[in-house]
């Protein structure tokens, strides 16, 4: 079963966002944790600017062939409501499309990364491990021990 469920402001209790999960508590608690990722979204500007987590309320609780349907009503209904542009949902509850998901690709584009990030995507793509990788280490070191020019180690 899958619990459709919203977040709400804490000050006001009106609805912020509607989402779907296994496990709502676990996944609040994981809305949370990522709020300060490099990734930006409204969720994730709005969560940043709470003092602690929102609460939250399992609205409805379905078969999990039809959570997407739900959270797709749930969101477009409240959307036309009582949230109005409050609500910080990017989608009505549909799996986002391969286009949608470059568009936002392209938009995090020159956002800077945290150390962190830098850091584990640096030792993730080191070396020959680098998909892209055109040298292999035999190769660097022949270059590093040369006294050729680099236009004649380049070709």
């Amino acid at each position: 079963m899958a619990e459709i469920y919203w977040l709400l402001e804490p000050e006001t209790r009106k609805v912020r966002y509607v989402g779907c999960a296994k496990n709502s508590a676990k996944r609040i608690r994981s809305h949370w944790s990522q709020r300060n990722s490099v990734y930006r979204s409204p969720v994730k500007d709005w969560l940043q600017s709470l003092s602690e987590p929102p609460e939250f309320e399992v609205i409805q609780t379905v078969p999990d062939e039809q959570a997407q349907a739900a959270e797709a009503y749930w969101t477009k209904m409240l959307r036309q409501t009582i949230a109005g542009p409050e609500l910080l949902n990017i989608l009505d509850g549909r799996k986002m499309r391969v286009d949608t998901r470059r568009k936002i690709g392209q938009a995090q584009i020159g956002n800077k990364l945290s150390q962190e990030v830098r850091d584990r995507i640096g030792q993730a793509s080191q070396g020959e491990s680098n998909k892209s990788a055109k040298l292999t280490e035999d190769d660097v070191q022949t270059i590093l021990s040369s006294s050729e020019s680099y236009r004649i180690l380049a070709e």
